[in-house]
């Protein structure tokens, strides 16, 4: 998904993004799906495994429970 070279800067803009309280659940979701991703590529599962569960907790979808299960294989779990 990211240039490895842009990954951290994006995921750092996600991250802000996820922070903000004046935007939708939606969009924060979104953002951490992003996060999610970024840790992925970067074999950080647990961290990516974190940010997935948090796009879940704001908007549950099957595509990011299917990402959760893969993550917990890959983590063990």
């Amino acid at each position: 998904i990211f240039d490895p070279a842009l990954r951290d800067a994006a995921r750092q803009k996600a991250e802000a993004i996820y922070r903000r309280r004046d935007v939708t659940d939606s969009v924060r979701a979104a953002a951490a799906n992003m996060v999610a991703a970024a840790y992925q590529q970067d074999e950080k599962y647990a961290d990516a495994l974190t940010w997935a569960n948090r796009s879940n907790d704001l908007r549950p979808s099957e595509q990011t429970q299917g990402l959760i299960n893969r993550l917990k294989q890959l983590l063990g779990n």
